[in-house]
């Protein structure tokens, strides 16, 4: 429950810019925002835009490389100096978002991507100016004991290639030799992320939402009370895997893991890695894997726990003293379960629908067929070639196909037949990349 005498809802008027940070709920929060947008302006609330959220607006007015299939680097590599980056959208996108913002009746606006946490307070006073005075910033914190595990397999799936506990001192070491770059740094001090919008707006324009991890909508119930909607609008409890952002669990990290490695080796492009990985391999575990409640999640070593406590101890003061609006209980930033910690991350089990669902995706993704074999690409000529036997396979249903399905539609003698001839027509390039990709992760479970 969410007290009603914090002085909600916020005054009509208000434009809220929710900035995160990542792995606080905040994929949940913008899917449900965005799959009712058209009834949210019934209620007053202008959630601009056509997409999910407003990461390209955000970052195109901070000059943020979001774009990542725009990249002209490769996996590992330092981004190219020469010229304009493509990975940084246009600046009209985020004055597209304003025009809308102008030209449309509203009560409360509602913009929202945890990019905007990276920002220093320069670039945090050009976003409120140019949103303008009605501003009003929510941030959504969760302990760090949750978060950290949660971030580094975020940070997997954007082709991360450092071991858990080498990215923990990293993030929270006391004098990391080669710590994160500084816009994650920026996300994880959460004490330095409220100061720093308290010091551009005031105490009285940030509210801090503590995320309740026992109550999946409790930031969506934050959010319908600030936003003064009905209670529901923002449930998460319709939401799937992918469209929730759930975190990987154990064996599909480690997994990840090494496919960046060998990505990173093998210097993949960016829009390569994306198009087989990223919306391949991943996105078919995300969407068509429910981890079994006993197949182990990414946990804190015991160092990195205590460091944790004390990181949140600290946080949890600085906060508190800042004067801003809370809503949730600020002291479980700092509360730990002792049970939670391992200091083994190693697991000798995979469960075989990891194993079997990610190389569908792969399969899938190679064939230009996105994650799930929805689109049927073969024409007739290639079916009857891919066959082997001159005869036409019928075409399988339009939609999502697991791995049974496609185990028991093709043979796979026609799976890698179609494989190789849409691949080597095709696709040019990706596939040496593909192929090279599954050699070389098979070499390394091997070694590993």
């Amino acid at each position: 429950m969410i007290d009603d005498d914090l002085g909600l809802p916020l005054p009509e008027g208000a434009r809220v810019l929710h900035i995160g940070p990542m792995k606080t709920g905040t994929t949940s929060l913008q899917r449900s925002a965005s799959l009712r947008r058209q009834e949210l302006l019934e209620q007053g609330v202008l959630y601009p835009g056509k997409t999910g959220n407003h990461r390209r607006a955000i970052g195109a007015l901070m000059g943020a490389r979001v774009i990542r299939e725009k990249r002209r680097d490769s996996v590992g590599s330092d981004a190219r100096k020469n010229g304009p980056d493509p990975a940084v959208p246009d600046v009209g996108e985020w004055y597209s978002l304003l025009s809308q913002i102008a030209s449309t009746e509203w009560k409360r606006v509602l913009v929202s991507h945890e990019i905007a946490a990276e920002a220093d307070e320069v670039t945090a006073r050009r976003l409120v100016d140019e949103l303008g005075e009605a501003t009003h910033v929510v941030v959504t914190l969760r302990n760090l004991t949750s978060v950290l595990p949660s971030m580094w397999t975020q940070r997997l799936k954007a082709a991360n290639t450092d071991e858990f506990d080498t990215w923990l001192e990293r993030a929270i070491g006391e004098a990391p030799e080669r710590p994160l770059p500084t816009g994650i740094q920026r996300q994880l001090d959460h004490a330095g992320l409220v100061e720093r919008w308290v010091s551009v707006l005031g105490r009285e324009n940030v509210t801090v939402v503590i995320v309740d991890s026992g109550n999946p909508d409790f930031v969506g119930s934050a959010f319908e009370k600030l936003l003064d909607i009905p209670s529901g609008f923002l449930s998460a409890k319709n939401l799937d895997g992918l469209r929730s952002n759930r975190s990987l669990r154990s064996a599909e990290a480690e997994i990840l893991r090494r496919i960046n490695c060998v990505s990173e080796e093998n210097s993949i492009s960016w829009d390569k890695y994306l198009k087989l990985v990223q919306r391949g391999v991943v996105r078919r575990w995300l969407t068509m894997r429910e981890p079994g409640q006993d197949e182990p999640r990414v946990r804190l070593p015991h160092w990195a726990l205590a460091r944790s406590q004390e990181l949140g101890i600290e946080y949890s003061e600085r906060i508190r003293c800042t004067g801003v609006r809370i809503i949730g209980d600020l002291n479980t930033l700092h509360s730990v379960d002792l049970s939670v910690a391992s200091d083994n991350q190693v697991d000798d089990h995979v469960p075989t629908d990891v194993v079997t669902e990610g190389l569908s995706g792969l399969l899938s993704a190679a064939l230009s067929r996105g994650a799930f074999f929805e689109k049927q690409r073969l024409n007739s000529n290639d079916e009857r070639q891919a066959s082997g036997d001159g005869n036409v396979r019928s075409s399988h249903s339009k939609g999502i196909m697991n791995a049974t399905q496609l185990a028991s539609t093709y043979s796979t003698r026609s799976i890698i037949s179609a494989l190789r001839m849409r691949i080597a027509v095709k696709l040019g390039m990706i596939r040496s990349n593909a192929l090279n990709l599954l050699k070389s992760l098979a070499a390394s479970v091997r070694r590993g």
